[in-house]
């Protein structure tokens, strides 16, 4: 069950999340976020002492992105003076390795989630954000189901905002996006989307991803008209 997810663990032994909370705590496991949060307690401790990224990337076996990512998020000062030209051409490299991991990868899955291509490549969400933000060649998706009860529908948003998910995809490859956008979308809802749906889903494909009028009406139809024909 290494590297599982709680729900995962659940499914898998067909019993509660509460349950395996419960077995955790009595085993005297350690939770994800307390493993995450003892890991950037380090990383924060070890950044106020002075120690460069490469030093602290070596102690922690973590990217000297991700590190940068953690700083950011626990709010502590930049360095007063720049990075060493080797640690500048250490970041570079890191960069590009990076990318090249994650057009293989989606090259490979067609679309992606962050989170499994996060744990395939052993980097920070915010990482892959930024890279697929400067990378024409790759697209992020994010998409929203559930809703919570004091929510509203707006147009930026699909099917509200409880549970959101981003994917990455290669845009040269819209047909893929296609056909997982119809799948993924009739496994959360289960069912003909209503008119309200096709308005904010119609909205989001065509003027948030800007995909092709044609495409998008064959996506609509499909999650409509074609709900229980499509394969």
């Amino acid at each position: 069950m290494e590297g599982k997810k709680v729900w995962e663990i659940a499914k898998i032994m067909n019993v509660s999340v509460y349950t395996i909370q419960e077995w955790r705590r009595k085993l005297g496991l350690p939770s994800r976020f307390e493993y995450a949060k003892k890991r950037r307690d380090i990383f924060k401790k070890l950044f106020l002492e002075g120690k460069t990224y490469k030093e602290i990337s070596e102690i922690l076996g973590v990217g000297i992105l991700t590190l940068m990512s953690w700083r950011k998020k626990l709010h502590l000062p930049p360095r007063q003076k720049s990075l060493s030209p080797e640690e500048k051409q250490q970041r570079e490299q890191q960069k590009l390795n990076i990318r090249n991991q994650l057009l293989l990868l989606v090259k490979e899955k067609g679309v992606i989630s962050f989170d499994e291509a996060s744990k395939l490549l052993h980097i920070d969400k915010n990482v892959i954000n930024e890279i697929v933000k400067k990378d024409d060649s790759l697209g992020r998706l994010q998409l929203c189901f559930g809703r919570s009860p004091a929510a509203k529908v707006t147009p930026t948003m699909v099917f509200g905002v409880y549970t959101a998910k981003s994917f990455v995809y290669l845009t040269d490859n819209l047909e893929v996006l296609k056909t997982f956008l119809i799948k993924i979308i009739k496994e959360n809802i289960k069912r003909p989307l209503n008119k309200g749906e096709v308005t904010a889903l119609r909205y989001r494909l065509e003027r948030k991803l800007r995909l092709p009028k044609e495409m998008v009406d064959d996506i609509l139809i499909s999650l409509t008209y074609e709900f229980h024909d499509y394969t």
